[in-house]
C-alpha cells in the first residue's frame, strides 16, 4: 500500500499546538514549505495569539528557507501565509481550552488533523504542574477533538521514554503502569502540594522524572479514552538540532542533551555523571517532524492505535563517548562572547557522582564561592552581580547533571519497526521529501552542527556553518580507534600512535599486499632491455668495458632508489607528530577526501598529486596516510636533499626515491629512472609527486610538468594495469614556513642551499605559530576514465605518440584545476588581499568589513574557508599570524615599511604570495575589472571591445594564470564575463553596452588588484628590451637583474604602486613570454670555455631581427616601443606614471654595463 503525505494533507484543515515551542515550530514550517496545498493551519497560542504567532513562530530564524524562496517578493509570502493560518488564542489547561465561541465553530467546521505538541519538558516540574499540562492538557485538546465535525486523525507527540522505569529493548506498544492511571491522577491533583512533594519519588517510582511519568500517564489514558477516533502516538527520544531541514543545525530549545552541551560551550561544566559506552539516542527535530506527518497520514481511515518510535538507538546510535567528544572539538576551535571560563574546554563524564561532584567543588564552586566572598566585601556593583550570576550558574549546571544522569548511565534500544514500514510505503517522489533515514546522520558532523546551532540560534553569536574540511583535527583531536581510551595509552599517545598501532601497508589487491623489496625491484630495473641497451650504449660512446657499465648502473640505482622501512616510517612518524603539535595549531583533513580515496584502492595504481608549496608537503602526504591506515606513497624528491646528512638517510627509508633535475641528455641514468618508476607503478606501489615540479615561491599555482607524469602513465599505455588512479591533494597553509625565504629570492637572493647545519639553525621555528594546514583529496582522476570520457575514440594513445601527448597534456591541467579547485582558503590569504588592496592603510572595523563580504563571494564562487569563527575573528586571526608584515599607525593597518625599496620591502612580497591563494578565483574576473576600467568611456564600454582587449591581456599574462593550451580563450572568456554580469559585478544593457552600477565600483577595483602588479611587471620587463638596442646579447639571468633594478626604481620614484611588480618569478615568466611574443630569442651558450674548461652553458637573450635597429630609421625601436605602448595600455590609470618616451636613453645611461655588452 501506498503512502502520501501530501495526499493525505491535501485541502485538510491542521490544528497544531506548541507551535511556540521546539519541535512544533519545526512542524509549521516544515507544512508550510512542503505541504503549500494544505487547507488552513490553525495553531493555539496562550495570551496574544496574533502578535506571539508573528514574532515568536514566523518571525524564528527557521523560516530562513521559506524567505529564500520568495527573496524579493516578501508580500507574495506574507499573503501566503495570511491566507492559510489563523492564530487561535487559547490554553490546554483549560477545559474548553479557554476558547471564543466564534473560534471554537470555526475549529468544529474545519479542522480535520490535530498534532499535539504542546507539554512541559522540564525533568524538575513538579508534579501537579506536570500532570495538568501534560496529562490534561493532551486529554483537553483530545475530548474538544471529539466534536469536530470531520476529525481523520488525533496524533499526541509523547517520548520514547515513557518505559523508562525498565532498561533494554523497548516495543512501540503502551507502557505498563502499576497504576489504574486515572486515579493516578485524581489523587495527584486533589493532594497538597507540600505532601505531593515529599511524596512524589514513591509515586513516580523508578521513573527519572516526573516528566516522563505523566507522559506515560497520558499515554495509557489516552488509549482508553480514544473510542473510535483514529489515534497516533509519536514517541521521540532525545530531541536536538535539525539534521538537515530547513537549515542544519536549527535549535531554539536548551533542554536535555543541548543543556549539557551548550553549559560545557559556556564554560559553566566540563564534566558529567555517565557511562560514555552508554548510547545516547540523540534523534535530530526534522526527523521528528516527518515522523509525525508520516504517523498522521497512515493513521488516516483507521481505527486502531499506532505507536511510533522515532529515535536512532536500533539504526545508527551515538554514544556518549562520542557526544563529549565533539562537543568538546567544536567549542575548542570556536570562541563563545559569553564563555565564561576561558580555559580550553576538556568534557569529561565520570561514572561516579562522588568523584563528579568533588571535581565540581574544586573546580568550580570554591572559586567561584571565594569571587563572591572578594566582590561582596571588595568588589563594585557590576563585580557582585557577576559573582551571583557565576553561583547561579554552577547551580544550574549541577542540576541539569543530575536531571539527566538517568539518560547518561543507563541504555535504553527502542524499535522503530512502525515507522520504517510507513517509510518503505511512501510514494517515490515523496522519500527525499518526507522520508526518515537514521543511517544518514554522520553523528560527527551532526554534533558540530548543533554546537553551532547553540551558539548561533540560542547565544545569537555570530559564526559561519561548520566545514566539511575543520572537521578533523589531526592536531588538537587525534583520531582514535574504537576501544583506544585507557589511561596510560592517552598519556603516551604519540608512541603509542606511532609505535603500538597496527598500519597495513596494503594496496587494496589481495595478491600484492606483500609490497617487492628493494633489491627485487633493482634485478627487474638492471635485467630489463631498456636499461641493458642503455648500458651497451654507454659501452661503445665512451669505451669502457661491461663490467663498469653495469656498476655505474648500479650506483645510479642505488642513489636513486628508496628502501622503505617501517620502523623509519613509524620514528618519523613520532617526530613530526610532536613537531606539527608544536608549530601548527591544527591540521584539517577533509575525510570525504579520504574515503574516496579509499574507496579506488585497488582498482587501479594510485598517483597522489598535492600541490607544492612547502616542504611540509612532502612529509604532510605520508603522515596523514600513515594516520588512515592507506598504503604509504614512494616520494619523488630532488637530490637537493642527498646533501643534508642524516635526513636523507630517513628520508630514504621512509619511502623518498631521488631525481635529477634535468637528465634528458644522460641516456642510462634515463632509462633507469623510467624503468624503475614503471615498476612501481606496475607493481601498484603508490607514487606522490608534484606535478608542478617545484615548490611556487609566489603562492601561485605552476603550469604543470609532463616528464613524471608521461612516465606513470606507461604501464597504462602498454597495458600493465588495468587504470591509473590519479589523487589531486590541495594543500593550504595559513602561515608558510619558508615565506620569508621565498620573498629573498624573489628579490634575487640565492636560495639557500638545504643542508643539515642549516636544519639545526631553523630549530627557531619551534617557538612559532604557523596556525593552520589543510589538506583535501580530491576526486581521483581515472586515466581510463578520462580518456573514454572526453575523447569519443576518436584518438588512440595506446598507438599514437601525438594522442598520447595530448591526453598527456589534457590531464595534467587537469590535475592543476582541481588542485586549484579544492584549495581552502585561509585568514592570511584574505587579509592580505584586503591590504594590498588599501595599500595607504585601512581601520580594522573596514577591515572586518571587507572580510565579510569577501566570505561570502568565496563561498559563491564555489569554495571554502578555513575559519568558521565571526569575521572579527577571522580579522584578527589572520592579523596575528601575517604579524610583523603589517603595521598599525594609530587605528589603521598597512603593510610594513611599504615606502622602502629594498630588503625591507618583503612585506609586499609576502603579502603578495599569501594573496595568491585567491588567484584562482578572482584572476578572470581581475582581467575583466582592469580593462574595463581602462578602456570605458563614461562609464560604458562595448562587449565586444572589453573581450577583445580582455584577450589581449589574457594572452600577455598567459603564464600567471593556469589554462589548458588547447582549450579556446575566446569561450573561456564568454563564460567568465558571463558570470561577473551572473554576480552583478558588471551589467549589460540593450546596446550590448558593458557597465558598473555605484556598488559595484569598489568591487571592480578591488578585484583588479589581483591583476595591476602583473601588467606593472610585464611593462617594466617589456620596457628594459629597449637597452638591448641595437644588437646586444646579454645572459638571461643577467636581463632578469636589471629588469627587477628598474621596477625597484620606477617604485621608487612613484611610477610604480606596487613592489611585488619586481618579483624575480614574475619577470622570469615575462621573459618567457616575450620569446613567446617573438620579440625575443633566448639561445643556450657556452661561456668561459678556455683550454680544457667546458665552460659553462648559459641562456643568451637578444632582440629578434624585426625588432632590432638594423637601419637608420629605427624600425626596430618603434616596433618596440608599440608593444611597450600596447602593455601600459593595461595598466592602472594614475596622474603620475611618467610616459615611457625618452626612457631608454635613461634606462642604458643607468645601466652602463649593458651599454658596453
Amino acid at each position: 500500500m501506498s503512502l502520501s503525505v501530501r495526499g493525505a494533507f491535501r485541502g485538510k484543515g491542521v490544528l497544531l499546538t506548541g507551535c511556540t515551542g521546539f519541535v512544533g515550530k519545526a512542524l509549521y514550517e516544515k507544512i508550510l514549505r512542503d505541504i503549500p496545498d494544505v487547507g488552513r493551519i490553525f495553531i493555539l497560542i496562550r495570551g496574544k495569539a496574533d502578535e506571539r504567532f508573528w514574532t515568536e513562530i514566523h518571525g524564528s530564524p527557521i523560516m530562513v528557507t521559506l524567505q529564500s524562496r520568495y527573496q524579493g517578493r516578501e508580500n507574495a509570502l506574507d499573503s501566503f501565509v495570511r491566507s492559510k493560518v489563523v492564530p487561535v488564542r487559547g490554553d490546554v489547561q483549560k477545559a474548553d481550552l479557554g476558547l471564543s465561541k466564534s473560534d471554537y465553530k470555526l475549529l468544529c467546521e474545519q479542522v480535520n488533523i490535530v498534532v499535539h505538541c504542546a507539554a512541559t519538558v522540564d525533568f524538575r516540574e513538579r508534579l501537579d504542574v506536570a500532570t495538568m499540562q501534560n496529562v490534561m492538557g493532551t486529554l483537553n485538546i483530545f475530548e474538544l477533538s471529539r466534536t469536530f465535525q470531520r476529525l481523520d486523525c488525533f496524533l499526541h507527540v509523547s517520548t520514547a521514554y515513557v518505559n523508562s522505569d525498565r532498561r533494554g529493548t523497548h516495543m512501540e506498544t503502551l507502557p505498563p503502569l502499576d497504576c489504574d492511571a486515572e486515579e493516578m491522577v485524581q489523587l495527584i491533583l486533589h493532594t497538597n502540594p507540600d505532601e505531593l512533594e515529599k511524596a512524589t519519588p514513591s509515586i513516580i517510582g523508578n521513573y527519572p522524572n516526573t516528566y516522563t511519568f505523566t507522559k506515560a500517564l497520558t499515554e495509557v489514558i489516552l488509549a482508553k479514552r480514544k473510542g473510535d477516533i483514529p489515534v497516533a502516538i509519536l514517541r521521540p527520544t532525545i530531541v536536538a538540532s535539525s539534521n538537515a531541514e530547513p537549515i542544519p543545525g536549527w535549535i531554539d530549545s536548551v533542554s536535555a542533551v543541548a543543556a549539557a552541551v551548550l553549559f560545557g560551550g559556556l564554560g559553566i561544566m566540563h564534566s558529567l555523571v555517565g557511562n560514555t559506552d552508554v548510547v545516547a539516542d540523540i534523534v535530530p527535530v526534522d526527523m521528528v517532524v516527518n515522523g509525525i506527518l508520516l504517523g498522521v497520514a497512515s493513521q488516516i481511515g483507521r481505527r486502531d492505535l499506532t505507536i511510533y518510535h522515532c529515535g536512532t538507538s536500533k539504526l545508527n546510535p551515538i554514544k556518549w563517548l562520542g557526544v563529549v567528544r565533539w562537543a568538546s572539538a567544536y567549542w575548542r576551535q570556536h570562541n563563545v562572547e559569553k564563555r565564561i571560563d576561558p580555559t580550553p574546554l576538556r568534557f569529561r563524564m565520570y561514572q561516579s557522582r562522588a568523584v563528579h561532584r568533588g571535581k565540581f567543588f574544586v573546580e568550580k564552586q570554591i572559586p567561584a564561592n571565594l569571587y563572591a566572598q572578594y566582590a561582596k566585601w571588595f568588589g563594585s556593583e557590576k563585580q557582585k552581580k557577576n559573582s551571583q550570576m557565576l553561583l547561579k550558574a554552577n547551580k544550574n549546571a549541577l542540576s541539569v547533571s543530575d536531571a539527566f544522569v538517568h539518560f547518561t548511565t543507563n541504555e535504553y534500544m527502542f524499535d522503530t519497526s512502525n515507522l520504517e514500514e510507513r517509510v518503505r510505503q511512501l510514494v517515490p517522489d515523496e522519500k527525499n521529501v518526507f522520508g526518515v533515514d537514521f543511517k544518514l546522520i554522520d553523528w560527527e558532523r551532526y554534533m558540530r552542527f548543533l554546537c553551532y546551532g547553540l551558539q548561533r540560534f540560542v547565544l545569537k553569536e555570530e559564526v559561519r556553518p561548520p566545514t566539511e574540511v575543520l572537521k578533523i583535527d589531526l592536531v588538537n583531536e587525534p583520531r582514535r580507534l574504537p576501544g583506544e581510551k585507557s589511561f596510560f595509552k592517552s598519556l603516551f599517545d604519540d608512541a603509542n600512535w606511532a609505535f603500538s598501532r597496527k598500519y597495513h601497508q596494503s594496496t587494496g589487491i589481495d595478491s600484492l599486499n606483500t609490497l617487492r623489496t628493494t633489491v627485487e625491484t633493482k634485478a627487474m630495473v638492471l635485467k630489463s632491455t631498456k636499461v641493458k641497451e642503455a648500458i651497451n650504449y654507454i659501452v661503445r660512446l665512451e669505451n669502457i668495458t661491461s663490467a663498469e657499465g653495469e656498476k655505474r648502473a648500479e650506483q645510479i640505482f642505488d642513489r636513486m632508489a628508496h628502501t622503505m622501512t617501517l620502523k623509519i616510517v613509524r620514528g618519523l612518524g613520532y617526530f613530526l607528530r610532536k613537531v606539527f603539535r608544536r608549530i601548527y595549531s591544527g591540521i584539517h583533513v577533509e575525510e570525504k577526501g579520504i574515503d574516496r580515496l579509499r574507496q579506488v584502492l585497488g582498482q587501479g595504481p594510485i598517483l597522489l598529486v598535492p600541490s607544492h608549496r612547502s616542504y611540509v608537503d612532502f612529509l604532510i602526504i605520508s603522515y596523514i596516510m600513515y594516520e588512515y591506515d592507506l598504503p604509504l606513497p614512494h616520494i619523488a624528491a630532488g637530490e637537493d636533499f642527498l646533501g643534508i646528512f642524516f635526513v636523507n638517510w630517513v628520508f630514504r627509508n621512509s619511502g623518498a626515491f631521488f631525481l635529477r633535475r634535468s637528465f634528458k641528455e644522460d641516456v642510462l641514468y634515463s632509462s633507469i629512472f623510467s624503468e624503475y618508476v614503471q615498476r612501481l607503478v606496475a607493481d601498484w606501489s603508490p607514487i606522490e609527486f608534484f606535478i608542478e615540479g617545484k615548490r611556487s615561491r609566489t603562492g601561485k599555482s605552476l603550469h604543470p610538468k609532463f616528464g613524471l607524469l608521461n612516465i606513470c602513465m606507461e604501464p597504462f599505455i602498454q597495458k600493465k594495469v588495468p587504470d591509473l588512479m590519479i589523487v589531486p591533494i590541495s594543500i593550504t597553509y595559513e602561515k608558510a614556513l619558508e615565506a620569508e625565504l621565498y620573498s629573498n629570492e624573489l628579490q634575487g637572493e640565492q636560495k639557500v642551499k638545504e643542508s643539515f647545519s642549516g636544519l639545526l639553525k631553523a630549530r627557531s621555528i619551534l617557538n612559532t605559530d604557523f596556525g593552520r594546514i589543510n589538506i583535501i583529496p580530491n576526486e581521483p582522476i581515472s586515466v581510463k576514465q578520462f580518456i573514454e570520457q572526453n575523447y569519443d575514440g576518436k584518438i588512440d594513445p595506446f598507438t599514437d605518440e601525438v594522442a598520447r601527448k595530448r591526453v598527456s597534456t589534457d590531464i595534467g591541467y587537469a590535475v592543476t584545476k582541481a588542485l586549484n579547485d579544492g584549495l581552502v582558503i585561509t585568514s592570511t590569504a584574505i587579509l592580505a588581499t584586503i591590504l594590498l588592496a588599501y595599500r595607504k592603510g585601512i581601520s580594522f572595523d573596514d577591515i572586518v568589513v571587507k572580510v565579510e563580504w569577501m566570505r561570502d563571494d568565496i563561498v559563491r564562487r564555489g569554495s571554502s574557508v578555513a575559519f568558521e569563527g565571526t569575521s572579527k575573528e577571522l580579522a584578527r586571526d589572520g592579523l596575528a599570524l601575517l604579524g610583523n608584515l603589517v603595521s598599525k599607525v594609530r587605528n589603521v593597518h598597512i603593510p610594513s615599511t611599504f615606502n622602502q625599496i629594498g630588503k625591507q620591502n618583503r612585506s609586499a612580497l609576502i603579502l603578495d604570495y599569501y594573496r595568491n591563494q585567491l588567484i584562482h578565483l578572482y584572476g578572470k574576473d581581475g582581467i575583466f575589472a582592469a580593462v574595463f576600467q581602462v578602456f570605458n568611456e563614461n562609464g560604458k564600454l562595448q562587449k565586444e571591445k572589453l573581450l577583445a582587449e580582455a584577450e589581449t591581456l589574457t594572452n600577455i599574462l598567459w603564464l600567471e594564470f593556469i589554462n589548458n593550451p588547447d582549450t579556446p580563450i575566446k569561450q573561456e572568456l564568454n563564460e567568465g564575463l558571463n558570470n561577473m554580469i551572473h554576480r552583478g559585478l558588471l551589467s549589460q544593457d540593450n546596446q550590448g553596452n558593458i557597465t558598473v552600477g555605484p556598488k559595484s565600483e569598489t568591487r571592480l577595483h578591488f578585484v583588479s588588484q589581483m591583476v595591476w602588479p602583473l601588467v606593472d611587471a610585464y611593462w617594466v620587463g617589456s620596457i628594459s628590451l629597449l637597452s638591448l638596442q641595437p644588437d646586444l646579447r646579454v645572459q638571461r639571468k643577467i636581463v632578469v637583474e636589471r629588469m627587477q633594478w628598474i621596477a625597484e626604481k620606477m617604485f621608487a620614484e612613484n611610477n610604480m604602486h606596487h613592489y611585488e611588480s619586481s618579483s624575480m618569478e614574475t619577470l622570469q615568466n615575462c621573459v618567457d613570454l616575450l620569446t613567446r611574443q617573438g620579440l625575443t630569442t633566448c639561445t643556450p651558450t657556452v661561456i668561459g670555455k678556455k683550454g680544457k674548461s667546458p665552460g659553462t652553458e648559459v641562456e643568451v637573450v637578444e632582440l629578434t631581427a624585426r625588432y632590432k635597429d638594423t637601419t637608420s630609421e629605427g624600425e626596430g625601436s618603434k616596433r618596440l616601443h608599440e608593444w611597450v605602448e600596447r602593455v601600459a595600455m593595461f595598466r592602472k590609470p594614475s596622474n603620475n606614471y611618467a610616459t615611457i618616451h625618452g626612457l631608454r636613453n635613461a634606462v642604458v645611461t643607468d645601466f652602463p654595463v649593458l651599454a658596453k655588452l
